[in-house]
């Protein structure tokens, strides 16, 4: 992701908790950056400091050979949820986060759109995430985010373990470098 795009993306998610316009084009840029979700339709409804809201519509692309939603989309929400959530917070500019583990536990079958959301309260931020990040290179974090339907049935609960670092400290810091370099210019 380069610095411009990475800058944009903390602005629409700093004011999309208060502005349709900017929770519409935020929607629209992960949409362009993360393409494997267009067409599944996944939609951030709501966004603030501690907690994402999305959603997945209950569509014919998003359906398994049941008639129900696919378990892969589910789980692909669930992960959505929680890495906008941290990047929300810590910053795409500066933190790369990759998931290292994805484990989705199935509950009920889905037959409407299925609601994802991810809380991470300051103090579990700080304590679980941004204490390690100050000692050491990266920090290891479990998320859990429970998908539910329009009744509020739990449809499922996805756990993904992640790891952040600093782009600094992967092996495209001296591009990142290079990239901030020609944009400061």
């Amino acid at each position: 992701m380069t610095i411009d795009k990475a800058a944009l993306l903390e602005s629409l998610m700093l004011g999309a908790s208060t502005s349709p316009l900017k929770l519409f084009l935020l929607n629209q840029s992960l949409a362009h950056l993360i393409p494997f979700n267009k067409p599944h339709g996944v939609k951030i409804l709501a966004v603030t400091e501690e907690e994402v809201l999305t959603t997945l519509p209950f569509s014919r692309r998003n359906k398994n050979h049941l008639g129900g939603l696919h378990a892969c989309g589910m789980a692909a929400l669930g992960e959505f949820t929680a890495g906008v959530l941290i990047l929300r917070n810590l910053g795409f500019s500066r933190y790369r986060l990759i998931m290292s583990e994805l484990k989705a536990e199935y509950h009920y079958q889905g037959k409407t759109a299925a609601y994802a959301r991810a809380a991470l309260p300051k103090e579990e931020l700080h304590q679980r995430i941004v204490k390690f990040l100050d000692e050491g290179e990266h920090a290891d974090y479990l998320s859990t985010t429970e998908v539910v339907d329009d009744e509020q049935r739990l449809l499922c609960t996805v756990s993904a373990q992640w790891q952040i670092k600093e782009w600094s400290k992967t092996g495209k810091a001296k591009e990142r470098e290079e990239e901030l370099s020609a944009a400061q210019g």
